[in-house]
């Protein structure tokens, strides 16, 4: 019988393997943060973004990758996110010290 992985095991997983193919990853911690005065988790993030970002300028690819472990199934906002970043071909880098940077 094989252990059942975590999720974070899962993201270690993937982390490793998309690192040895030459892509550069980051973690996107979207969490809640225990406030201790109204002894309550308060979401801090973005909801529905992806758990890892991947990129490979080399394979002129960008992949946002969600993780779960089975049976749990991803959120509305979650499906949404992925739905938005599918697809796209065009991608830029900015560097904004004000907004008019970002406009030019």
């Amino acid at each position: 019988m094989t252990k059942k992985q975590t999720e974070n095991e899962i993201k270690k997983q993937i982390t490793d393997y998309l690192k040895l193919n030459g892509y550069k990853v980051f973690r996107i911690n979207n969490v809640g943060i225990f406030n201790a005065k109204r002894q309550c988790y308060i979401f801090k993030g973005e909801k529905g973004v992806s758990d890892l970002l991947a990129i490979s300028k080399r394979k002129n690819q960008i992949l946002f990758i969600e993780t779960k472990v089975k049976p749990r199934k991803p959120t509305a906002e979650q499906l949404e996110f992925l739905d938005l970043v599918d697809g796209i071909t065009s991608v830029k880098g900015i560097l904004a010290y004000n907004i008019e940077d970002l406009i030019k």
